[in-house]
């Protein structure tokens, strides 16, 4: 049985719907995140062309800077979506990385919702609300 970035988005939400303490929070960060990080790729192996990677290091950071540094020929709004993308999941990918890197800061409700609709945000660019 395959699962798909939609699956990992679903599980996010339903755990955030029930969530009351902060291991579930960053629980729900981290799904979040990889949801959206699987659709990101998704999204750029369908491009015609890629971007530069410049100076990125890692396959997180340098997807990142691929989404925000697209290739200049890329038609139909490609560009702004791709450049989107890359600033939603930048945002998310910080969020996961206090989440899961750094248990001496705190990960309130406030930072699960903000995760969860970057998420969605991502989502709906990639997919179309």
């Amino acid at each position: 049985m395959s699962c798909m970035p939609h699956d990992l988005l679903n599980a996010a939400q339903e755990i955030a719907a029930i969530a009351k303490a902060e291991n579930t929070y960053r629980a729900v960060v981290n799904r979040s995140y990889y949801a959206s990080y699987h659709a990101s790729i998704e999204f750029r192996n369908a491009l015609p062309k890629i971007g530069s990677v410049g100076g990125a290091r890692g396959v997180h950071e340098q997807l990142i800077a691929l989404l925000l540094n697209p290739h200049r020929k890329l038609t139909g709004g490609r560009i702004i979506k791709s450049k989107t993308v890359g600033k939603y999941l930048r945002q998310l990918c910080d969020l996961r990385a206090n989440a899961d890197y750094h248990l001496n800061l705190s990960v309130g409700e406030d930072v699960m919702r903000d995760a969860v609709t970057l998420a969605q945000s991502i989502f709906d660019e990639i997919y179309g609300a």
